[in-house]
């Protein structure tokens, strides 16, 4: 997300018609608004919330708009993923993973990092067989094994 969410939050909410007055109530003051519409202060989670709230949005609308109207890379992957129905061969699942481990290169993401995980096994299978796993994919089997145990 970009840092600059307070202006964002304050062209969202003047774009709207609405005050300061008008989000803050008797919730949040308005120095405090000012404060972080400046750049001079992080809302915690909960007047985040509040404040979305009060302009009618949702974290994911904001988070959307706080990427330049484009998805974030991590929701790019992850309804890339949720897209596919049926995949015949291993061509789209390869590009898949190759976008998993690009942005694992630089993110720490967990839900990426099982994805990528569940596509290695899969990419695995289809084309060498379920047969004599290789260590590594051993190795990541059981790590997933362990995440759906919990």
């Amino acid at each position: 997300m970009r840092y600059d969410f307070g202006k964002v939050y304050k062209d969202i909410r003047e774009s709207k018609g609405l005050t300061q007055d008008d989000v803050c109530g008797d919730v949040l003051s308005r120095t405090s608004l000012s404060k972080i519409e400046g750049g001079k202060a992080t809302p915690k989670y909960e007047n985040m919330e509040f404040l979305l709230r009060q302009i009618n949005m949702s974290f994911e609308e904001f988070d959307y708009i706080c990427h330049l109207h484009h998805p974030s890379e991590h929701s790019t992957i992850m309804q890339t993923f949720l897209k596919m129905n049926s995949i015949n061969g291993t061509r789209y699942l390869k590009e898949l993973l190759q976008q998993c481990q690009h942005y694992l290169k630089t993110h720490h993401d967990f839900p990426i990092q099982q994805l990528q995980d569940r596509l290695e096994v899969v990419i695995y299978i289809r084309e060498k067989g379920i047969e004599n796993l290789s260590s590594d994919i051993d190795n990541v089997v059981n790590r997933l094994w362990t995440n759906i145990e919990k």
